[in-house]
């Protein structure tokens, strides 16, 4: 932790009833509460290679929500993410500062994906998701992404933004934060919120720019707690950041700012996000051990079998 964190509420039309604690130096930085807006929408509604390649084989017991690669039907390209996918989202937003837009210039697979891009404001922070509230009978539910992050190289920019998935519950006009994961499009750090103080953590892993990589989330009910995998690898594992939680409500996409110290507040930058996929499992999210212990089971099988 670092010193010199500062709390402070910001209340506007446009962006509702925030609270935020932003890091400062080279310390974390917490986003907490989401627009009031956002609430009624909630409430009514290793490489490129290893990336592109790594398929889930925790078999999903129930898939909430898979965008399907962002691809056509039902995405239009070169349009607003907010409002797609009518039957089985559609997706909403908290604010109309930053976009998120269907395009095909960039992927990771397929012929679309989803440009996220923080606009040069302080309000601009903001974030796109699908409702999907359950109380989970599975033990987890599972968030799985594609992500290529641009290198944000500002002057004045220490931090930020930061770019990628957080996850909710909501009870009735509460809104507790399960877990998140971004990448610092500044530094490259791949962050995570702290159990209780919800600071953003530096997980000690630096994910390489302009390349596409593969996420993955996954909520654990049983142990209240949530893990972050980096192309396969779990690489953090923390309890949920507003304590223990019953249900789920979504898993938004995300773009946040660094932090509050000089234009940091006001940096711009882009990320982009393909194969969005939300699903509850009873079992855990593979890593690469796993993979390789099934393959040679696989292979003993057949051999036995011959």
């Amino acid at each position: 932790m670092s010193e010199g964190i500062n709390f402070w509420q910001l209340d506007t039309p446009q962006t509702g009833l925030y609270e935020y604690c932003l890091r400062k130096h080279v310390a974390s930085f917490y986003w907490k509460g989401r627009a009031m807006l956002w609430r009624k929408f909630v409430l009514t509604a290793a490489s490129a290679v290893v990336a592109t390649a790594f398929v889930s084989s925790s078999a999903p017991a129930a898939v909430l929500y898979d965008s399907e690669g962002f691809e056509t039907p039902p995405f239009v390209n070169n349009s607003a993410l907010e409002g797609q996918d009518p039957v089985d989202g559609p997706w909403f937003t908290d604010n109309n500062v930053s976009s998120a837009t269907v395009q095909s210039g960039v992927k990771a697979s397929g012929s679309q994906a989803v440009q996220v891009t923080r606009n040069g404001s302080a309000n601009a922070d903001q974030r796109w998701a699908v409702s999907k509230p359950i109380t989970p009978s599975e033990r987890y539910v599972i968030v799985e992404w594609d992500q290529l992050t641009l290198q944000t190289s500002q002057f004045g920019v220490s931090f930020g933004p930061v770019f990628g998935i957080e996850a909710y519950d909501a009870v009735g006009n509460s809104f507790p934060l399960i877990g998140a994961a971004g990448v610092d499009s500044t530094t490259g750090d791949l962050l995570f919120q702290a159990e209780n103080t919800g600071f953003y953590t530096e997980s000690g892993v630096v994910v390489p720019f302009n390349q596409w990589h593969h996420f993955a989330m996954q909520l654990d009910y049983n142990t209240s707690s949530y893990q972050v995998f980096f192309n396969g690898t779990q690489v953090v594992s923390e309890g949920f950041v507003d304590g223990p939680i019953l249900g789920f409500s979504d898993a938004p996409i995300a773009t946040v700012r660094g932090s509050d110290d000089g234009n940091d507040p006001t940096a711009t930058g882009t990320a982009y996000f393909d194969n969005y996929l939300l699903y509850t499992s009873s079992s855990p999210v593979p890593e690469p051990a796993s993979f390789g212990l099934m393959a040679m089971a696989a292979v003993a099988l057949l051999r036995r079998s011959r």
